[in-house]
């Protein structure tokens, strides 16, 4: 009996020091949209991807929860994506919203890095950035419309590169082919001007595009006091999105390179957070490999999507909220 608690034990152990060097993020899932004539939630297959090539596991963060799903799903992993998509950031007209779930996540990963004096970083990507700044300005959107959908773009960087957490390391000749070549993959009808960015006093602007009509609007950005970032472009459709409607994309070394380094950077501001599960099991049932992606939908337009159930199951639920910290 004392043998088998013994390995029960070191199991446990293991499980748990195997967690702290593997990564675990979180991706937020938003609205299946109305014309799709289906309830529950999703995200596009390629933000796993994405993550994972950075060297993390993968579980969603479903929308539509109360706080405490939120703060005790955080206690465990390492980090949160907000993916692209089209849902509205208007969280105070749809508390079960992605842009609800996203303000909670945004201001308890603040408590987090406030509270535990380590990172515990977010990134947002295109519509995601943009609920990043949302969230950061108490729910105020002052997002205008540009034209810049479908369209590959160049990326202008600031002059302190050197001095930010996202740019800082990477290589001169691929920082030479971003700023010469239109690589970045840009699907958004909203943009982020530098003028309006500035005003919370929040965000620090990376780099800069231009739409079709030469409007300059905000490419990608990190908090000033904390470790979240934001790209308004989309580097995992480059590597990871292919089909009719995405021939257009730049597909060249300098375009994977880009993706992967910036897959690298977010996920190793992951590792630096100690949060871990206190075992396997648990870790087993959350991952995003309890779910099949869905090909070729024609409704939001990704060649591979995961759905989620309106509710999330119940056994979920408890899961989280009976497993304790060791």
């Amino acid at each position: 009996m004392k043998f088998l608690v013994t390995l029960l034990v070191l199991h446990n152990i293991v499980a748990v020091l195997g967690s702290q060097k593997m990564p675990v993020v979180g991706i937020l899932t938003q609205e299946i949209p109305p014309e799709a004539k289906m309830s529950g939630s999703y995200f596009p297959a390629s933000y796993v991807n994405f993550v994972e090539s950075g060297g993390a596991r993968v579980v969603p963060v479903w929308i539509g929860q109360n706080e405490s799903y939120y703060r005790n799903l955080m206690k465990f992993i390492n980090g949160v994506l907000f993916p692209g998509g089209s849902s509205s950031l208007d969280y105070k007209s749809n508390p079960k919203g992605y842009a609800a779930a996203g303000n909670l996540i945004y201001n308890i990963a603040k408590e987090i890095e406030h509270k535990e004096q380590q990172p515990f970083p977010l990134w947002g990507t295109c519509l995601g950035m943009e609920l990043l700044v949302v969230a950061a300005n108490n729910g105020t959107n002052f997002l205008v419309k540009c034209s810049a959908n479908n369209i590959s773009l160049p990326l202008k960087f600031e002059k302190k590169r050197v001095n930010t957490n996202l740019y800082k390391t990477i290589e001169p000749d691929l920082l030479k082919k971003l700023k010469n070549d239109s690589i970045t993959a840009n699907f958004h009808h909203n943009c982020v001007l530098e003028k309006d960015i500035r005003k919370p006093n929040i965000w620090k602007t990376l780099t800069t595009s231009k739409d079709k009509s030469g409007v300059v609007f905000v490419s990608s950005i990190e908090a000033l006091n904390n470790n979240f970032f934001g790209v308004q472009f989309h580097p995992e459709k480059n590597t990871y999105v292919w089909g009719p409607s995405f021939e257009q994309l730049d597909r060249s070394l300098a375009a994977i390179k880009f993706q992967q380094y910036l897959s690298n950077t977010f996920i190793e501001f992951a590792r630096k957070n100690n949060h871990t599960f206190p075992n396997y099991e648990t870790l087993q049932k959350l991952l995003i490999e309890n779910y099949n992606p869905i090909i070729n939908n024609n409704i939001t337009g990704n060649q591979q999507q995961i759905n989620f159930p309106l509710n999330i199951p119940t056994m979920l639920l408890r899961l989280l909220m009976y497993t304790k910290l060791i």
